[in-house]
């Protein structure tokens, strides 16, 4: 088959496929059927597995090609797939809205990838990226279609008003109401129920509004309210059984509903020959009425026994009197004081002017006669001997029968309060004040550090492809100084992750997708490898000990590997004699992960610092500083396990770093992953 017929084949396949499984797999197989590849691989490509080889195909949108691939070739998997055995491959990359995809081609033969070959790689590359971004918005079309479809037709009044308030689209619900000039208002009575309205702005022509029922729910809060102001409790009998009894009564005998409902009412109730019904659970007395209904059913309306109630009333309100800290005079209705209480005593004086006049202790006249007259509070004096000045009360009446109450508040406490309450709304606006601005800030970070990436990925991508002389021979000197580029714009890459982290970790923005992880998975794992690869080329030993007993965890394997990398990293760094040590053991309901290093150890000082935010160790060594942020971002990422990280270390001593994480994942953990 031809070059043109090949391009047909797939343009058919693009027309044909419905969905993007059977679109790539009829793509691989006749990929492998027309181009003499031997293997072809589909992979799916994100943050966390993306290399830089994918980077520079993905953002040039280029296609990357080695007809002579061997122990040196430029992109790690062409390395790999020379050691199986192929000696030609190419990378084409499938771009839509939502996918990056790259299709990786082996053949055992040199050569394969001619110049009509890489047109027609292209022409493949731009033909299905574009149908798969067809068949992803037809995608998000029929669910936005389908969900406003079930979304519009419930069982609330939903519609679309426009300026005028004139209903333009109506659901099911809504097609026989008036529902229009709704615009304005929050709640409205439609064929005798009422419905709250919920509004939500379209565009500045058009309304979204949704009506719900509330009348069952006002009825039933005015029932509750008006049981609760009268004062009885309903108890339903059937067949001898307790089916329903008042929360109320439920609440003041201190019994679980459960315990009642479905027993013997004689097991609960004890009734007398006065109308009187007994309850033993709390030795009260409750006057009662039966009705008497049809099938055994029977209503019991239980009343409170309301001169016990008063008694413990006056009781309570004496003991208030007597203790209260305001200033309290009981007079009858013609102003002679008839008692005092004890802040009376303690505030005025303790010369008790008993069948005085209450003007004789109160003034001015005017503004006593208007408290006596009005039931407002009104600003007066009273002299007191204790203090042998006037004090500024605010005072109040309160009728009871044929007596009268004169409440009195020290002014002073009152000012004292609202300048304490003033104080306080300050302080609050403050604290809102300074998180705003921390907001701000990490949001800021969280911006200015994403727009950082993209110019910062075609800088790593452009570079490589100079390396590569894509664009013409460079000589070595020109080489050293676009590795250098390379080099430092993958530095700038890691400190920008890195400030990233920090800002995710400061907004809560960090979610973990926890998964049973295998510690022998971590060890195994490229970045572990790279990082004992590099302590041995330092001459350094380098140990990774599992514990036997120790099992798989529920945990975040990205977000473990980058605690790891980090400790790891530390240690090779301050470390130039001996070696490193990781050891993993099992504690209780826990795992314990040691990173022990024989390095130059950490002083007392720098230990309580150290995993605060830009602060950095040994700042006088020679390394690359950093930004301060790497055990930073490590102790939040332990927290948000659930677990805890501490070090142990002495100058010239080496240091122990070890964090404990739960076995079973953070107590709040989501559904894990299998």
């Amino acid at each position: 088959m031809g070059i043109e017929t090949l391009v047909d084949r797939i343009l058919y396949i693009c027309n044909t496929a419905n969905d993007k499984e059977s679109l790539l797999k009829w793509i691989q197989e006749e990929l492998k059927n027309e181009t003499g590849v031997e293997e072809i691989i589909l992979k799916d490509v994100n943050e966390k597995n993306m290399s830089n080889s994918d980077s520079y195909v993905l953002n040039t949108k280029k296609i990357l090609i080695d007809n002579k691939m061997s122990d040196y070739s430029l992109v790690p998997e062409f390395i790999e797939a020379y050691k199986k055995g192929y000696k030609s491959g190419a990378i084409v990359p499938i771009v839509s809205d939502e996918e990056k995809i790259l299709i990786y081609l082996y053949s055992s033969k040199e050569e394969i990838f001619n110049e009509a070959l890489r047109d027609a790689l292209t022409i493949i590359s731009i033909i299905v990226s574009k149908d798969l971004s067809n068949k992803e918005l037809y995608i998000k079309l029929n669910r936005l279609a389908k969900y406003f479809d079930i979304a519009f037709n419930n069982n609330n009044i939903k519609a679309i008003l426009d300026e005028n308030g004139k209903a333009i689209i109506k659901n099911d619900m809504a097609k026989n109401l008036d529902i229009s000039n709704l615009l304005e208002k929050s709640n409205v009575i439609i064929n005798n129920k009422i419905y709250n309205i919920e509004k939500k702005s379209i565009d500045e022509k058009y309304t979204y509004i949704e009506m719900s029922d509330i009348s069952d729910k006002i009825i039933k809060e005015g029932i509750e309210s008006l049981i609760n102001k009268i004062g009885f409790y309903l108890v339903i009998i059937n067949d001898g059984k307790i089916s329903y009894i008042d929360k109320n009564l439920i609440n003041n005998i201190n019994i679980d509903k459960d315990e009642v409902i479905g027993k013997n009412f004689d097991l609960f109730f004890r009734i007398n020959g006065n109308n009187e019904l007994i309850l033993p659970l709390d030795n009260n007395i409750y006057s009662y009425e039966k009705v008497s209904l049809n099938q055994g059913l029977e209503i019991y309306i239980l009343y409170k026994d309301l001169k016990k109630d008063l008694d413990a009333l006056n009781n309570t309100l004496i003991e208030i009197i007597k203790n209260s800290n305001d200033i309290i005079i009981k007079t009858n209705k013609d102003g002679f004081i008839k008692e005092v209480n004890e802040s009376f005593i303690k505030e005025i004086s303790n010369d008790i002017p008993i069948s005085s006049n209450i003007i004789s202790i109160l003034n001015p006249q005017e503004d006593v006669n208007k408290l006596f007259n009005s039931n407002n509070e009104v600003n007066l004096k009273i002299f007191s001997k204790v203090k042998n000045s006037d004090i500024n009360v605010t005072c109040r009446k309160i009728t009871l029968g044929d007596d009268i109450l004169i409440i009195c508040k020290n002014n002073y406490y009152k000012d004292a309060v609202e300048l304490l309450n003033k104080e306080i709304i300050k302080k609050e606006r403050e604290v809102e004040r300074f998180k705003n601005e921390s907001d701000l800030k990490t949001q800021f970070i969280y911006n200015i550090s994403h727009d950082l990436k993209t110019p910062l990925t075609n800088i790593k991508g452009f570079s490589t492809l100079l390396l590569n002389e894509e664009f013409g021979n460079l000589n070595e000197e020109q080489k050293s100084y676009i590795k250098i580029i390379i080099d430092e714009s993958e530095r700038l890459m890691q400190l920008i992750t890195q400030i990233l982290d920090v800002a995710k970790l400061s907004s809560g923005k960090i979610k973990l997708d926890l998964q049973k992880v295998n510690f022998q998975d971590i060890k195994n794992n490229p970045s572990i490898k790279a990082l004992e690869e590099m302590a041995t080329k330092k001459g350094l030993f380098f140990v990774f000990n599992i514990d036997y007993d120790v099992p798989e965890i529920i945990a975040d394997p990205n977000r473990l590997i980058q605690i790891f990398v980090n400790l790891i990293s530390n240690a090779i760094k301050f470390t130039d004699k001996g070696g490193i040590t990781i050891h993993i053991s099992k504690k209780n309901k826990n795992v314990k992960v040691e990173v022990i290093d024989t390095g130059i150890g950490i002083s007392k000082e720098d230990k309580a610092k150290l995993f605060k935010r830009f602060y950095q160790v040994n700042k006088t060594r020679n390394e690359k500083t950093g930004t301060g942020l790497g055990l930073s971002i490590v102790k939040g990422l332990v927290n948000l396990h659930g677990g805890r990280i501490g070090v142990n270390s002495e100058p010239g001593k080496g240091s122990n770093f070890y964090f404990i994480i739960p076995i079973n994942g953070p107590k709040s953990k989501k559904k894990v992953k299998e």
